[in-house]
Formats: C-alpha cells, sequence, structure tokens
C-alpha cells in the first residue's frame, strides 16, 4: 500500500490551533507516520498529519476493506448485515429522526453506508424527501430497500441554504478531514428549527488498546469536544452523550442539535478547561500497546493467510454479534 501524507501543519483538525498540541504515539495499523495528538486549546483528539487527496481517495476505494477485515461483504450478504445489526440500527435512528420531521420534509444523509436508515425511512414515512451522499456507489443501494433517493456527490454540492428538516450524520464525522466544514455546512442547510443528529465513536469511554485509533478515523470525539465542535458552528446543542439505545451501540456518542430560529452565528470553538485536558492526557498515557494486542493482529494475519481475509472477517463479526446478542438477551 502506497500511501502519500500531505504536509504536516501541526494544527488541530478542530479549531486550527497549533500552539500546546501534544503528540503521543503513531497509529498502529498502516504505520504510514501519522500519530494521535491532542490539542492544548480546545483538547480535540485527531490524527496527523492527512493523507494527499490521491491517498485518501485510494485508500477507501482500495484498501479499507482489507485492512479491515469484518468490512468485507463476501458470498454471504445477508449474513454480513444480519452480524452488523444493520436492520436493528437502522431503527433505532429511526426512532429519533422520525419525530423530528414534518410531514413532507427533507432529510439528507451524510455517509448513508447500505442505506439501511434510508430504507426503513422511506418505508416508516414514505412523505420524506431523501438526500443522501455515500462514497461507494457500488454498495450504497443494498439495503435502501427500493427507496427513491438523490444522490449527491459532496455534502457542499447539495442544494440551497435552508433546504434540509434534518440532516444525519452516522459514524462519518470521524472520518472527514475538516468536520468543523461539516458541521458549518449543515447550519446553513438547515431549515431554522431544524435538527443535525450526529453519532460518533465516543473517545471518552474505556479503551484500553491503542487499536482504537487507526487511519480511517481523523477526529477522536468526547462528549464536551462534540459538543463544542457543533456549538461553535452555530448550533443549539440538546443532547450530547452516551448513545441510550442498547449493546448495539456501547461506545458511541449521540448528539442531536437544533439550528436556532433566530439565526445562526459561527464561532471559534470554545477553550477547554485545563482539567479536562490533564485527564484526556492520563487516560491516552495509561493506554498500551501490549504483548497481548501484538499477539492478535499476529493471529489475524496468520487466520487470513489460511482460511482467507472474507471468512476471517465473518468470523470476527461473528464473535462480535454473539457477544451482543448474549447483552440484550441477559
Amino acid at each position: 500500500m502506497n500511501i502519500e501524507l500531505a504536509p504536516d501543519i501541526d494544527g488541530c483538525r478542530l479549531c486550527g490551533a497549533t500552539s500546546r498540541q501534544r503528540e503521543f504515539w503513531r497509529e498502529p495499523y498502516l504505520g504510514a507516520g501519522q500519530s494521535l495528538r491532542r490539542c492544548g486549546y480546545c483538547a480535540g483528539l485527531y490524527l496527523a498529519p492527512d493523507f494527499t487527496p490521491a491517498s485518501l481517495e485510494d485508500f477507501y476505494a482500495h484498501h479499507y476493506r482489507k485492512l479491515f477485515l469484518t468490512e468485507i461483504i463476501g458470498k454471504h450478504p445477508e449474513l454480513f448485515f444480519k452480524h452488523r445489526f444493520e436492520s436493528h440500527i437502522a431503527e433505532e435512528r429511526l426512532r429519533i429522526a422520525s419525530p423530528l420531521l414534518p410531514h413532507d420534509g427533507r432529510l439528507f444523509e451524510l455517509g448513508s453506508g447500505f442505506g439501511a436508515f434510508l430504507g426503513a425511512l422511506a418505508q416508516a414515512r414514505p412523505d420524506i424527501a431523501l438526500h443522501a451522499s455515500e462514497y461507494d456507489s457500488t454498495h450504497r443501494d443494498s439495503l435502501c430497500a427500493g427507496a427513491k433517493v438523490q444522490w449527491i456527490s459532496h455534502f457542499a454540492a447539495s442544494p440551497l441554504a435552508g433546504y434540509f428538516d434534518v440532516v444525519a450524520a452516522f459514524h462519518v464525522l470521524e472520518h472527514l478531514p475538516r468536520p468543523t466544514a461539516f458541521s458549518r455546512w449543515a447550519v446553513k442547510a438547515l431549515k431554522p428549527g431544524g435538527h443535525l443528529i450526529v453519532e460518533v465513536p465516543d473517545a471518552g469511554c474505556d479503551w484500553r488498546t491503542r487499536k482504537f485509533v487507526h487511519p480511517a478515523h481523523l477526529s477522536y470525539f468526547t462528549a464536551d469536544t462534540l459538543r463544542r465542535t457543533l456549538q461553535s458552528a452555530g448550533f443549539q446543542v440538546l443532547n450530547c452523550g452516551p448513545h441510550p439505545a442498547g449493546p448495539a451501540f456501547a461506545g458511541t456518542l449521540l448528539a442531536i442539535a437544533r439550528h436556532p430560529l433566530t439565526g445562526a452565528r459561527a464561532n471559534l470553538i470554545s477553550q477547554a478547561e485545563p482539567g479536562e485536558i490533564a485527564a484526556m492526557d492520563r487516560r491516552i498515557d495509561a493506554v498500551r500497546w501490549t504483548l497481548a494486542d501484538k499477539l492478535k493482529c499476529h493471529a489475524k494475519h496468520a487466520m487470513a493467510t489460511i482460511v482467507g481475509a472474507e471468512n476471517t472477517g465473518a468470523f470476527q463479526r461473528w464473535l462480535t454479534y454473539r457477544r451482543i446478542k448474549k447483552l440484550w438477551d441477559s
């Protein structure tokens, strides 16, 4: 895999600050030179430097599912989607989004994946006009269930300001090189009183392995940094914390934010308290690259060599499915 990195500007991915940026350790998957950093101003956690645009496109087009074997769909897509809880997760997201949508409303989903949420929403609310963007055009219709979707190549290419009632981004914000650019676009794209729904991995949860950090995730949000990011775009944050909807959402933050009725103003991200930054440093300093982590990586690579990447990914998904199912059934 030939990965090229852009010049290192040594600036925070969230607020742009260049001073008091602490570097921790390099991500353990690719070893391309990206490292986990913490901003001393806003407490943002991020990987840097960026891939070049060409390398980023190549990574997602050709290498993402090879690096993360559980993302390989394989020969049995029905098991792939079942073991990922795609239908259940879509229904939970529908419960959150539907009450926020007026009759004949408009929704935009950034990074719609396999289309499970769009399909569930189309069946429950056929009155809603659906718009979405998804880089993987090969699989984006897999679970849309025939929903009529207006596909947009990039969120910046969407319709005029004040167009949408709801904008949703489920596990996408962490992938974006500039997440603040999206949040500021979203506040302009929404009607006054419209809502933004965001899910991201929770960097404030009890992660004990450096494998939490990988090249597909460029930003690592806590509830505080996510809240400040949305507020800086001009949103009123109604809710921001651990996702309330069961084991399939463990380790996930849910934020619901509203476009103010009287207009939205973008501001600089507010400064984090010193105690928040110190607590974050202690938590990250405690995360080690252990012998057990190394052995797990070697075992996964050995299994992929022997039985194939597809079968290895399927086995990993099944283990996760069984673990979550036991939690649900208990």
